[in-house]
């Protein structure tokens, strides 16, 4: 995906300071987006699109369908049995997976 290589370029090179007693620590940062920075939930949001292209899956409410809410870097699938869960699950998963995203299977409910 182009756009991560654009961000990557944006990000190369930078260092973070911190201070543990009474020096100054610098470390490069070698990958990621910092947490708390602006562009995190944009990018999140960004890779996310790509991914999530569910047209079946989901509930219908007032003749829209609803499959998925995201808030930051948490999503919640909604669907309306079981083995739907199970499908969009491994597609996010198989499709995250393309675009640099994992799934945090110690925080999945």
């Amino acid at each position: 995906m182009r756009y991560t290589k654009v961000l990557s370029e944006c990000y190369s090179g930078c260092t973070t300071v911190f201070r543990p007693f009474l020096n100054d620590i610098e470390v490069s940062v070698e990958k990621g987006v910092r947490q708390g920075d602006p562009v995190s939930p944009n990018l999140f949001a960004a890779c996310l699109e790509s991914v999530i292209r569910w047209s079946t899956s989901g509930v219908l409410i007032d003749g829209r369908r609803l499959n998925n809410l995201r808030f930051a870097d948490d999503i919640v699938l909604i669907t309306s049995s079981p083995d739907d869960a199970s499908e969009m699950l491994r597609l996010l998963d198989e499709e995250g997976r393309k675009a640099g995203l994992n799934i945090n299977t110690t925080k999945t409910k």
